[in-house]
């Protein structure tokens, strides 16, 4: 027990009296037990309910799944009625002698199933069974907990009996063991006979499968009448159900019935045996019976003893008064660590005097033990505890000795209860020096022979806890402390941080710990063809060099979802040496953590030098600052110059990993699909920073140990202690920086039951709050801060984000976001594909933080009147490269990197993405460390001098040059990390803006702040639970018609109340109007092209679109240059959702009250800006406009210090970003696009990318394709081994028409998708006169003929190929826009989502 949990109480300076009666002690021992009868009650119920929800959508998905497999054999048991149609039609056709003359002559009269499919349909039924069995039951569970947590009226006294009766039921009956154990191994029994089904295939009915399945339905039957005749002879049994509730009710009527019946029996059978006792008479005498005397005393005596035992065993006797108070204080003293609640059931247990229960209490070896360990306790604290806090354990000492007391004189035992070693001092007082020390996974106790060796033992313990930051406060709530003078080293892609990585490895001496989500031992540190730094043989070379080395592994749920194999590289490694030890966690089903991961990267060297960041040990994301698409070296031989071998080279948006046992297999076609460009960021730090990081892989390790029980033997690891200074400077280990690190974890990663860590949410929240004017973020997510199907994502950076805003924009200080993600999730599929739902979750969620709904970032701006991109923008990565034979492809660069850069000085890195998962700590672990340089330099900031960190601005600059085209080598020629120390560590100020930073306290090192551990498996429970209901009334709400695939979005379908919820908008009046935040906020390629148009450009050599359209209008006219439509609807592309007056027209903007024009000058100036871009989507290959979309921006190398300056962020940064846009959108149609906003526009989009897929027409035969986009369409289905249209949109082909047209005063609510007829002349229209002579006069043919440009079902000529390759050239570094309004008017539709992609939990998503 922790004896120091109690300090702060009022202490009991003197034994309590006796009371006379039960409980009459002032209601103390009533009040204690209420609160902790309600606590552990609360927790069983909320524990159980979990597990049965749980248990309640994996049934369900289960028996969906095997409804499906038998919707597939079943048909195979009967006959086609086809072969008959066919049969018949054939015998017309020939005609002749007729060979069918009866139904006996049909081939369905002769049919008989494949023997083969009766055992499968058998195994299938039976494992459908199991399933809906398992349902039922949990179902079932759901009842037995309300009943047991169900009050009936009566005083305080009768409901604490209830109370009591139903506990002492439950635990008779193991409702536990029923609900936790029994329940999930039934489905655990249906999954291993579905397994076993898989391995026959297709049988047929028959009599045999019928018995089967009668008899486990007879079965399911037997259970339920069992456990209601259960129910029926123990009215407290906790398995009630309505079945139960009428046999109780059926058997307390028939009970005076059954007493008449025994009764007569036993008087009868007594009767004869008596008469029998008698002896035998003589024959020849007659003698009349004669009972005995006493005979009717004892027949009924005997009588009534047997019928109140056998009806004992009909309903089972409710407990005395005596059984309840000694049941009351056994769940007392057994679960209560609360020293006076003790005390009080001590004096209590005196006032019982019913021999056996007493005699119950001495037999039950869970009491028994108990006692044992309070007294022990108790008579060490006497001696253990300071002066003040032992009057109150000697107190518990007497009460306990007096309730033994008690105890021997009623029952006459004495030895039991007390433990041998204090049995001498309860009665002589002689003391034993006990301690404890505790924390939340271990309690150690420590016994000394006498006081002199006791009191220093502790005094050390306590100097050393007053001095520890592990029983103190830190800064943000982390485990951690603030390190200062450490030296800290950005590690910019992976080549970089692998290289590094590799060296710190062969420097290993002692032991590495490896913690990583995705790791392949056969990846390759050192590039191309460096074998010895291969991970695998590295690691076995130091193994064999005898440095000790320990692995954890992230377990998967489910390798469909992601193909980690982790047992695969478990066995790998620990197959290369014994000194290699690996652990994988967590076990997903027996823990019940099903969704969350070990998302964290880190390694340590000799307990000195340390890597975090998002980077893993895998294969893809080996890259380099140019981000090269194509690999195309030599793999053969000793001299290999492919950088990316194998599955090395991948692109996981066509297709994911698979057959990892083969690593050295290209997965991929490399002439035809490029690999995805990955972009991260990693930490290197040395010192402290790197035991800090040991003590938690030591805490992880030590918990999986204890939770796990792995073959083989694995060593518990002891933590190391900090360093010295001296130890520090001798190694060369310090440097410039502060460093924290901080982590996500809770009760599931890190066994710590009652404390959640979400110190790395608190790192950004407070880092953003006090920002003065830059925030830089990369990450892989951003989902935060909104509300989504009624659900809320509770990490607060969005609203960090928005207060800030609004703080800057009241006080007019120049503030600014530059946000960096991906433009899609790197999942596999094309986001129309039916099987893309994770895609397009992921892609709701972050429109509706980014831009949709009244809860999202724009809405809220918004609403206070503040235009968003004014101080927020969102940018994304995208590159081009040729594949073989000069092959055009682009691809997105997947940001997979997890920093934040405030005001060029503190810097975050780590591996948490913005999302729930990352951010809450009870989900998925993560590490993070805060970085501070205290070597600043001079810089500028909002046009003035400005102080910034070394660490923090280089690695800005680094990113920033990277993302728009500046070669970043020649960064690492200048000494910009400083390595020496300024200061000594007792003159440098750590940043602790809320003075958090404390030594020593009792509070520990965090705490859960907003709910319980069971209260957050219960929300989690609810969500899931609330996540599918809503999915299931989706598709239920939705027939699918006869000309629709399954999972088509339909427009046809009202919204429900939360989904009109999310689309609106505030109005100037604060009030809620329709609308989404997206269509009136310009997006940033409409504001810049709004201000290029605003602007007198001088001439230059190449002039910008915006001038040669107009050029054209005044050579050909006003509609020279057609805006582009898209066909047969006439939808303008780019429209928002709610257009004014409409999506065809598009002329005014966007007013959810046409009456009242509520919009601002920006927002007003984006009209004219989407004609603009429109126009120039309808200008034709080989115009002069098409040459350069728009003017190559500016770059000056020097200009990236200051990052709010006009001329780097208007001028450098976001033209950037909207040239290299527009010149993708011109040459590839890449998605997601802001110009694309429904499913038309899209099939479009990707119907223009067919043309690339043609070998050009001038080309010679069996020529390659022009061009793809891997991940988006084109080769993609084709290539992961679908069906050839699934890059067309999976289940919605192009072919089939679902127009659902609606009112036309809302144009944009119906789904889009192309007829069999549509055509894309809005990519080609017909040339004008003005268009035609720009044509002939760029020149002729190789024919001599003028060049003409192809129409949209012709592939593309030679010249327009060059023409396209010109425009790429003209792409600066990756830099592309963000797009808010993509696919807009289908979201705003309620199309974009398709039926079953609610289905899927929330939290696995968010």
């Amino acid at each position: 027990m922790n004896t120091t949990t109690h300090v702060f109480e009022q202490p009991l300076t003197e034994l309590p009296d006796i009371p006379l009666q039960f409980g009459q002690d002032g209601g103390k021992l009533y009040h204690y037990y209420d609160q902790l009868a309600d606590e552990l009650d609360e927790d069983l119920t909320k524990r159980l309910k979990s597990q049965l929800d749980t248990l309640l959508i994996f049934a369900g998905l289960f028996a969906g799944v095997n409804s499906a497999f038998l919707a597939l054999t079943l048909p195979m048991m009967s006959a086609d009625p086809v072969d008959d149609t066919n049969a018949l039609l054939l015998q017309l056709v020939k005609g002749g002698n007729a060979t069918i003359n009866s139904e006996a002559d049909l081939p369905s009269a002769s049919f008989s199933p494949p023997s083969a499919i009766y055992p499968v349909n058998v195994l299938f039924a039976v494992s459908l069974t199991c399933a809906l069995m398992s349902s039922f039951l949990a179902a079932l569970g759901q009842q037995w907990l309300v009943y047991y947590r169900k009050r009936s009226g009566g005083g305080a006294e009768h409901q604490r009996n209830e109370q009591l009766r139903r506990q002492l039921g439950a635990q008779r009956w193991r409702l536990e063991l029923v609900l936790d154990d029994i329940l999930p191994s039934l489905l655990q029994v249906g999954l291993v006979i579905f397994c076993i089904s898989f391995v026959l295939y297709l049988r047929t009915l028959s009599g045999a499968m019928s018995t089967v399945v009668a008899t486990l339905v007879g079965t399911a039957l037997a259970i339920i009448v069992g456990v209601a005749v259960c129910a029926t002879w123990d009215r407290v049994c906790p398995y009630q159900s309505p079945i139960s509730h009428l046999l109780c009710w059926t058997v307390d009527r028939m009970k005076p019935l059954i007493e008449a019946f025994v009764w007569g029996f036993i008087f009868l059978k007594t009767y004869f045996e008596d008469v029998l006792r008698s002896g035998p008479q003589e024959p020849d005498t007659v003698v009349p019976i004669q009972p005995p005397e006493d005979f009717k005393t004892r027949s009924w005596t005997s009588a009534q003893d047997i019928t109140s035992r056998g009806l004992a065993r009909v309903g089972r006797k409710v407990e005395t008064a005596d059984e309840l108070k000694a049941a009351l204080l056994k769940r007392v003293i057994i679960t209560s660590e609360h020293t006076t609640a003790l005390i009080y059931a001590a004096t209590n247990l005196c006032t019982i005097d019913d021999y056996e229960s007493l005699l119950q209490l001495l037999n039950d070896a869970e009491f028994i033990d108990r006692l044992h360990e309070l007294v022990s306790t108790f008579c060490a604290a006497q001696e253990t505890l300071p002066t003040h806090l032992r009057t109150m354990y000697g107190v518990a000492v007497k009460a306990y000795s007096a309730a033994i007391l008690h105890i021997a004189l009623s029952v006459g035992i004495i030895a039991d209860p007390v433990p041998p070693e204090y049995r001498q001092q309860m009665i002589m007082d002689v003391g034993q020096h006990t301690s404890y020390i505790k924390n939340e996974q271990r309690n150690l106790k420590s016994a000394a022979k006498n006081e002199r060796q006791t009191l220093p033992f502790i005094a050390s313990i306590e100097r050393i806890a007053e001095q520890s930051y592990g029983t103190g406060e830190n800064r943000f709530g982390s485990f951690a402390p603030v390190r200062l003078n450490v030296n800290a080293q950005w590690l910019a892609d992976w080549r970089d941080y692998l290289w590094s990585l590799s060296r710190a490895i062969m420097s290993a001496k002692e032991r590495i710990y490896i913690h990583d989500w995705w790791l392949f031992p056969e990846l390759y540190l050192r590039r191309p063809g460096q074998e010895h730094y291969r991970l695998d043989r590295l690691l076995q070379l130091k193994a064999e060099q005898g440095v000790k080395i320990y692995v954890i592994l992230s377990k998967e749920a489910w390798n469909r979802t992601t193909p980690a194999d982790s047992n695969n590289a478990k066995r790998k490694l620990m197959a290369l040496h014994p000194k290699i030890m690996v652990q994988r966690s967590p076990a997903h089903f027996s823990t019940s953590t099903v969704y969350w991961a070990h998302h964290e990267r880190m390694c340590v060297i000799d307990e000195a030098i340390a890597f975090i960041g998002g980077l893993d040990l895998c294969f893809s994301r080996w890259d380099t600052p140019q981000h090269i698409l194509v690999d195309d070296g030599n793999s053969e031989g000793p001299g290999s110059t492919q950088i990316w071998p194998g599955e090395d080279c991948s692109n996981s948006r066509a297709m994911d990993f698979h057959n990892l046992n083969k690593p050295h297999e290209d997965m991929d076609d490399r002439s035809k699909v490029a690999r995805m460009p990955w972009h991260d960021v990693g930490l290197k730090l040395d010192g402290q920073p790197a035991r800090d990081l040991c003590r938690h892989f030591v805490q992880r390790w030590n918990h999986l140990l204890r939770t796990k029980t792995d073959s083989g033997v694995i060593p518990f690891l002891l933590p190391p202690p900090d360093f010295k200074i001296t130890e520090l400077n001798d190694q060369g280990l310090t440097g410039t920086c502060e460093t924290q690190i901080c982590r996500s974890a809770g009760p599931w990663s890190l066994g710590t039951a009652t404390r959640i860590e979400h110190s790395i949410q608190n790192a950004y929240l407070k880092a953003i709050e006090l920002s003065e004017h830059f925030v830089y973020i990369e990450n892989q997510f951003f989902i935060t801060s909104t509300l989504v199907n009624n659900i809320p994502v509770e990490n607060n950076i969005g609203d960090a984000l928005v207060y800030r805003i609004i703080r800057a924009h009241r006080d007019r200080t120049p503030w600014r976001a530059c946000i960096v993600i991906p433009l899609l999730p790197g999942f596999t599929l094309p986001i129309d594909h039916k099987d893309a739902s994770s895609i397009r979750r992921i892609v709701e969620l972050q429109t509706r933080s980014i831009c949709r709904g009244p809860h999202s970032i724009f809405s809220r701006l918004r609403k206070e009147g503040i235009d968003p991109d004014d101080y927020i923008s969102f940018f994304s990565l995208r590159t081009w490269e040729k594949l073989e034979n000069n092959t055009l492809t682009t691809e997105q660069g997947y940001v997979h990197g997890r920093i934040m850069i405030v005001d060029d000085r503190v810097a975050i890195i780590g591996s948490a993405n913005i999302n729930e998962r990352s951010m809450r700590g009870d989900r998925d672990s993560e590490l993070a460390c805060v970085v501070r340089d205290s070597d600043m330099i001079q810089s500028r900031m909002a046009g003035k001098p400005f102080k910034v960190g070394r660490f923090a601005h280089t690695l800005r600059i680094r990113l920033m040059k990277d993302h728009v085209g500046i070669d970043t080598e020649i960064m690492y020629e200048a000494d910009l990390m400083a390595t020496d120390a300024e200061a000594k560590p007792e003159d440098v100020k750590s940043w602790d803006p809320d003075q958090e930073q404390v030594k020593g306290k009792t509070e520990g090192i965090t705490t859960v702040e907003h709910r319980g551990t069971m209260e957050r498996y219960e929300v989690l429970a609810r969500d899931v639970g609330e996540q599918a209901l809503l999915g299931l009334g989706d598709v239920t709400a939705k027939p699918v018609d006869k000309g629709t695939k399954q999972g088509l979005p339909d427009a046809a379908v009202p919204s429900s109340k939360h989904k009109d919820d999310e689309k609106r908008i505030y109005g100037s009046d604060e009030s809620q109007q329709p609308g989404f935040a997206s269509s009136k906020v310009p997006t940033l390629e409409e504001k810049v092209v709004a201000e290029h148009l605003s602007k007198k450009r001088e001439e230059r050599e190449d002039k910008p679109l915006m001038d040669a359209i107009d050029e054209g209008q005044d050579e050909i006219g006003t509609d020279g240059v057609s805006e582009a439509r898209v066909q047969n609807v006439g939808d303008l592309f780019g429209a928002p959702a709610d257009a004014a007056p409409s999506a065809k027209e598009d002329s005014r903007p966007p007013s959810a009250r046409p009456a009242q024009d509520e919009s601002s000058a920006a927002e007003r100036s984006a009209v004219a800006a989407r004609q603009q871009l429109r126009k120039r989507s309808a200008v034709q290959t080989g115009a002069k406009p098409h040459s350069q979309p728009t003017p190559k921006p500016e770059i000056d190398q020097h200009g990236f210090g200051d990052p709010l300056d006009s001329r780097f962020w208007n001028d450098l940064w976001c033209d950037t970003a909207v040239h290299n846009t527009e010149i993708y959108r011109k040459v590839f149609h890449c998605t997601p696009d802001d110009r694309v906003t429904t499913w038309r526009q899209y099939k479009e989009f990707l119907l223009f990318q067919e043309r690339h897929n043609k070998p050009p027409k001038d080309a010679p035969p069996n020529a390659p394709h022009v061009d793809s986009v891997p991940s988006e369409g084109g080769t993609a289905g084709e290539e992961a081994g679908g069906p050839p249209n699934t890059h067309l949109g999976g289940e919605m082909d192009p072919k089939e028409s679902v127009l659902s047209d609606k009112k036309e005063a809302n144009p944009i609510q119906r789904s889009r998708s192309l007829t069999n007829d549509d055509s894309l002349n809005y990519l080609n229209p017909p040339p004008s006169a003005g268009s035609r002579r720009r044509s002939v006069e760029r020149g002729l043919g190789p024919d001599g003929r003028p060049r003409r440009p192809t129409n949209f079902d012709e592939p593309l000529e030679q010249w327009e190929r060059d023409e396209f390759e010109a425009l790429l050239d003209g792409v600066k570094g990756n830099l592309v826009v963000f797009p808010t309004r993509f696919l807009e008017g289908e979201d705003s539709a309620n199309n974009f989502m398709f039926n079953l992609d609610r289905l899927a939990p929330m939290p696995i998503f968010n």
